[in-house]
């Protein structure tokens, strides 16, 4: 299974702990960081926060404010609900 479906198959964030749910915001940030081809270092420098507070926060052992979390999205150029909207729900077909 690939990151983004990992990501994509996890229940509403409702029910997740605050430990699950800081592993999935890592992996998304991990997953996104990728996806633009940006090293750590490279995101560290352009968002302003520190390379260590990055790895941290993929690893799911970082709480990173809202405020920092904006400069990260802003940083990799994304909207910032990529990285905390909660996973929708598949829908249901009933025939």
């Amino acid at each position: 299974m690939y990151q983004d479906e990992t990501c994509q198959s996890m229940v509403a964030t409702e029910q997740l702990s605050i430990d699950e749910f800081l592993n999935l915001l890592g992996r998304r940030l991990r997953l996104h960081r990728n996806r633009k081809k940006m090293t750590r270092k490279t995101l560290a420098q352009i968002s302003g926060v520190s390379e260590r507070y990055l790895a941290q926060m993929e690893a799911g052992r970082g709480n990173m404010s809202i405020a920092l979390l904006r400069k990260v999205s802003a940083a990799m150029q994304i909207p910032l609900d990529e990285l905390v909207s909660e996973p929708t729900p598949k829908a249901t077909e009933y025939t």
